[in-house]
């Protein structure tokens, strides 16, 4: 009989390319998964985020439907792991809802996400950048840390004007940051559209921004 997973804890490191999964299910003895693959890490961490994901001792199952054998596992003593916040996972599934529709525009995903969250967000991506640092929104210093409110449940945007790209441009670009894994140390994991073209959904932001511009992101969180 499968047994829900309770807590889970996610590690990838990019240099090594390599990572583990580890959950709790039905016991006190976490269950680690050793990944050896971006592609298979990132689907294991989405299907983590699901609602009633179970595990049956070979098999993680979740209630979308999705299952994936898993070989290898064994039991073995992991200290902190971290408990799924329900409020995190609320919003990754308003961003699967959204997302959809939006994938064409950075703006409007991000406005029609912050709504269904009970969040005010108007205009594009520039005048977003200027409200994520407004009142009633807290600036976040780096990545990390946006990786951290976003964990804990909060609503975080990053973004950056197209007038502070090193090639200046007329639209900027906004992400909504969600649970996940951080990569290089510094880029949290987000959904955005991308205007003219298809988005992406759960990737670190290291990819929605060129080199030279995505350590200049900036970031603000606000609780929902």
């Amino acid at each position: 009989m499968a047994a829900p997973v309770s807590r889970y804890r996610l590690a990838w490191d990019p240099l090594a390319r390599r990572g583990e999964v580890a959950f709790l299910a039905g016991g006190a003895t976490p269950v680690r998964i050793p990944v050896g693959n971006a592609d298979e890490f990132n689907a294991l961490a989405l299907m983590l985020k699901e609602p009633g994901v179970a595990w049956d001792g070979r098999i993680l199952l979740a209630d979308s439907g999705n299952k994936r054998p898993l070989s290898g596992a064994s039991q073995v003593d992991l200290l902190d792991l971290l408990e799924i916040n329900q409020d995190a996972k609320k919003v990754i599934d308003v961003c699967e809802d959204e997302w959809p529709a939006n994938k064409g525009d950075c703006s409007s995903f991000v406005k029609d996400v912050a709504a269904s969250l009970g969040v005010s967000l108007s205009g594009q991506a520039n005048d977003i950048v200027d409200q994520i640092a407004g009142p009633g929104w807290t600036k976040l210093t780096d990545g990390k840390a946006a990786k951290q409110a976003a964990d804990e449940g909060k609503f975080v945007v990053g973004g950056l004007k197209g007038s502070e790209q090193q090639t200046p441009s007329a639209h900027g670009h906004v992400v909504v940051v969600v649970a996940g894994p951080l990569a290089k140390d510094q880029y949290p994991t987000a959904y955005w559209g991308t205007l003219g073209g298809v988005g992406e959904r759960s990737k670190t932001i290291n990819w929605a921004w060129k080199a030279v511009d995505r350590d200049n992101v900036q970031f603000g969180t606000i609780t929902i």
